[in-house]
C-alpha cells in the first residue's frame, strides 16, 4: 500500500529525463494513471481497516449475571456442623470437627477415594438442621437417573427457578447452550451434555447452598472451565466434593481434607495451604496426583466400555494408557 502511495505522489513532477513540454503534453494520460493508483490504494486501506476490525468471539464469562432472587441470607454462617463420626455399619471412616459453612463459600471436600466424602455428603442431605433456617440445599451428584427426556431444554433448566429469563440463558450460554439449542429435548443431548444441563438448572435454581459430588466428571475441558467461572461467579455457598485439583485450585477458598481418620479443615485456597504446611507438601502432592489419576482411569474404562456415537476410540485408548502409565509411576515413588 505505502508502495502505492508513493507511485501516486512520484506521477505530479515530471520524471527527470522529460522536458516540462513533453510533459505537459503526456500529463493527462498520467492524471488518470495518477487517479487509478490513487484509488487501488484506497481500496487497500480500506480492506486493511477491516481486517483490523474483526471482532473478538463473544465472551459469555464475561457477561454479568443477576442472581437478585437468590435464596439470600445475610448471616456469615450458613451452616454449623458439629463434631461428629463418620461410618458405614460398624467401620469408622473418619471424624470431623466442629464446622463452619461461612455464607458465600467454595469449599472442596477432598481425599482419597473409598475414604467416605459422598457418605459425609449423604450425612449432610440427610441431617439438615445443621443448616441456617429458611436455607434451601441443591444438589448435584455423578448418577443422573430419571431425567425428564421429552422435556426441552430450556423447560428444564427454568423449572422451579425464581431468576429472569435473561439469567437463566446466560448461565445455559456459558455451558454453550444457545438460542439453537433451547428446543431440544433431554432425549437428544449426550451423556456430556446433560451432565451441564443438570449443572446449569442447580445453578438457576437459586438455592442459598449447593453441594456438587464429582461436578467435572463427563465434562471437557471447556465445560470445565465454564463451570469454574460459574462457581466463582455464583454468590451463594457451595459444597464441592472433586479430584480434579487444577479445579479446585481456581475456585475453593476453603478446604475439608479427609486425611487419615480425621478430616482437617482450613480457611483459605490450596496455594495458602501449602505456604502454612511447606513440610506435608511433597506428600499432599502426591496423593493428590494419585487421587486425580485413579478418577480419570475409572472415567476412561467407563467411556471405553459404553462409548458414545462421537467417541474417538484410538484417542480414549491411548489416553487410558498414558494415564496407566503416570498412575503406576506415582505409586512406585
Amino acid at each position: 500500500m505505502r508502495q502505492k502511495q508513493t507511485q501516486s505522489k512520484g506521477m505530479r513532477k515530471p520524471p527527470k529525463r522529460m522536458g516540462n513540454s513533453e510533459w505537459q503534453l503526456g500529463k493527462n494520460k498520467a492524471a488518470a494513471h495518477q487517479k487509478k493508483v490513487e484509488r487501488v490504494s484506497k481500496t487497500l486501506e480500506r480492506r486493511l481497516d477491516r481486517l483490523e476490525k474483526v471482532d473478538k468471539p463473544f465472551d459469555w464469562d464475561q457477561v454479568k449475571m443477576e442472581f437478585g432472587k437468590l435464596h439470600s441470607h445475610h448471616q456469615k454462617t450458613i451452616g454449623t456442623i458439629d463434631k461428629t463420626s463418620v461410618s458405614i455399619g460398624e467401620s469408622l471412616l473418619f471424624k470431623t470437627p466442629v464446622l463452619l459453612m461461612k455464607n458465600g463459600s467454595k469449599t472442596a471436600l477432598i481425599g482419597k477415594n473409598g475414604t467416605g466424602k459422598s457418605t459425609f455428603i449423604q450425612h449432610l442431605l440427610q441431617q439438615k438442621d445443621w443448616l441456617t433456617p429458611g436455607a434451601e440445599i441443591g444438589y448435584f451428584h455423578q448418577a443422573l437417573e430419571d431425567l425428564p427426556l421429552e422435556k426441552t431444554v430450556y423447560q428444564y433448566a427454568r423449572e422451579g427457578s425464581l431468576l429472569t429469563e435473561s439469567t437463566i440463558r446466560i448461565i445455559l450460554a456459558r455451558l454453550k447452550f444457545f438460542a439453537d439449542d433451547m428446543n431440544k429435548t433431554l432425549g437428544q443431548l449426550s451423556g456430556g451434555e446433560q451432565v451441564k444441563l443438570s449443572l446449569a438448572r442447580l445453578m438457576a435454581s437459586g438455592a442459598s447452598v449447593l453441594i456438587l459430588d464429582e461436578p467435572t466428571n463427563h465434562l471437557d475441558l471447556e465445560a470445565i472451565q465454564a463451570l469454574e467461572h460459574l462457581i466463582i461467579d455464583y454468590p451463594g455457598t457451595i459444597l464441592f466434593v472433586t479430584h480434579d485439583r487444577t479445579f479446585m485450585e481456581r475456585t475453593a477458598d476453603h478446604l475439608w481434607m479427609v486425611e487419615g481418620k480425621e478430616l482437617k479443615r482450613f480457611d483459605g485456597t490450596w496455594e495458602e495451604w501449602k505456604e502454612h504446611s511447606e513440610n506435608a507438601v511433597p506428600a499432599s502432592d502426591e496423593v493428590y496426583d494419585q487421587m486425580a489419576l485413579e478418577t480419570r482411569l475409572t472415567e476412561l474404562v467407563s467411556r471405553l466400555s459404553l462409548p458414545g456415537p462421537e467417541e474417538d476410540m484410538e484417542s480414549l485408548e491411548q489416553e487410558y494408557q498414558d494415564t496407566l502409565k503416570k498412575l503406576k509411576a506415582v505409586k512406585e515413588r
